[in-house]
């Protein structure tokens, strides 16, 4: 069987892109989601990320990749990439680690991570269509307030990659776990393309190709807002849907979201000590991008 890349997300770092862009449509991959290629896999992957341990079913599960992964021979690589395995919204991000190392204990894994105040905004910016659709805008302050009142069942709780990346790092080695930031993209494409191009086996410029395609799940437009919060206030939530899927790609000024300081602390609370492990485990440099760190800028301090 060829190696296997496992890409648990995050969310917002460019996941929707790389997966529909790249591993779903190069003939050398074998992708088993996400998008999944069938029903049966798409059921199992959601049992991996969302089941109970109750009523999760490791044995029918493993059937489904096996029966998948028969079909293998001919690709040089096979991935399975999903954000909702590091998402708050998982059943518990290390259940699903642990499942993901019993199914695939030889696999290598590969995080993407972005600064977080972007992150956080674009999150935002995600929900937002949603509530415009439904007739109830939410300015990004109170969303916040509202997230923050429980930041355990919120993004909030994801903000903090390093618990989330140390698990993988301890079930399948540090040498086995990658780690690449989106701001390498933005500012190194071709050096971004290579380091995933080696994980994959694949010719660095097919990858840069690919990834160079248009932006799936893009910003929200300010047009975009502007109408729709007429929209959802006039329509019914059914109808106001229809016309917001239609108009999701209207052009215009990308929606831009400003952090207030107060939150930028909390982010800095959250998240300086996991950046710094992050930052030393991998040898990135995240003060380059901006990245809150330890105020007296060591890395030491990390937990």
């Amino acid at each position: 069987m060829p190696p296997v890349l496992l890409h648990p997300g995050f969310v917002k770092t460019a996941t929707t892109s790389l997966q529909r862009n790249l591993l779903a449509a190069h003939p050398a991959i074998l992708h088993l989601g996400r998008p999944a290629p069938d029903a049966g896999l798409e059921r199992a992957i959601h049992a991996i990320a969302h089941d109970d341990s109750t009523v999760y079913d490791e044995a029918a599960v493993r059937r489904v990749l096996e029966d998948a992964l028969a079909a293998a021979g001919r690709h040089r690589v096979v991935t399975l990439s999903n954000e909702n395995f590091a998402l708050y919204e998982a059943t518990d991000r290390r259940v699903v680690a642990e499942r993901l190392a019993r199914l695939f204990p030889r696999a290598r894994v590969l995080f993407t991570i972005r600064r977080q105040d972007e992150l956080l905004g674009a999150w935002y910016l995600q929900k937002l269509e949603k509530y415009l659709k439904g007739g109830h805008f939410v300015p990004f302050p109170t969303w916040v307030a509202m997230k923050a009142r429980e930041p355990h069942k919120s993004i909030f709780s994801d903000l903090d990659f390093w618990p989330v990346v140390r698990t993988y790092v301890e079930l399948f080695g540090r040498d086995r776990v990658h780690v690449l930031p989106f701001e390498r993209l933005r500012e190194d494409p071709a050096g971004f393309a290579g380091e995933l191009a080696g994980l994959l086996a694949l010719p660095a410029d097919e990858v840069r190709a690919a990834l160079g395609r248009r932006v799936r799940n893009p910003t929200l437009t300010r047009e975009y807002r502007a109408v729709m919060r007429v929209v959802g206030r006039l329509l019914t939530p059914w109808l106001a849907r229809k016309i917001g899927n239609r108009l999701v790609h209207l052009p215009g000024r990308r929606l831009r979201v400003t952090v207030d300081e107060a939150t930028r602390r909390r982010i800095h609370r959250c998240c300086a000590a996991g950046n710094a492990a992050l930052a030393r485990t991998f040898g990135l440099d995240l003060a380059r991008y901006g990245y809150p760190l330890p105020e007296d800028g060591s890395v030491s301090s990390a937990r």
